[in-house]
């Protein structure tokens, strides 16, 4: 087995504890009755000023191009806005179709690799990315 597909899997398998104790998290916080709407806010300004100062770290020690450091910052404000998704959507939903929705990036990457980069896939790899999309569709129905 290549090394790449080892890594992949120890990723996929962190990624599913993560997202499970994700779930229990969410949990917690409903059950307590803490009011994070309210919070969302004073997190979104704290987050705001942290990747303010990790961007100017980044831009005035290491000097990246200024490309790499639109697409990090990019990353950044993604991320933390999917957090949030995934945070109301575990609220109400169950965590093992959630995450496999979540899943679903794979085949998102997929369309904008293809047609971003140039990416070619097989017919066993697009045949595997339909198969991702229907248990989806069976799972969520």
């Amino acid at each position: 087995m290549e090394s790449w597909i080892v890594y992949a899997l120890v990723a996929v398998l962190l990624l599913g504890v993560s997202n499970f104790l994700f779930k229990t998290v969410v949990n917690a916080v409903e059950s307590e009755d803490l009011k994070l709407e309210a919070a969302w806010p004073v997190l979104a300004v704290f987050f705001g000023a942290a990747l303010l100062v990790a961007l100017a770290y980044v831009y005035f020690v290491i000097q990246p191009p200024a490309t790499l450091l639109l697409s990090v910052a990019a990353l950044a404000v993604l991320s933390m806005v999917a957090v949030g998704f995934i945070f109301l959507s575990l609220k109400t939903g169950k965590v093992a179709v959630v995450t496999a929705l979540l899943g679903l990036s794979a085949v998102v990457v997929g369309v904008l690799s293809y047609a971003f980069l140039g990416d070619r896939f097989s017919a066993k790899e697009l045949v595997g990315m339909g198969l991702a999309l229907a248990a989806v569709w069976a799972l969520a129905a």
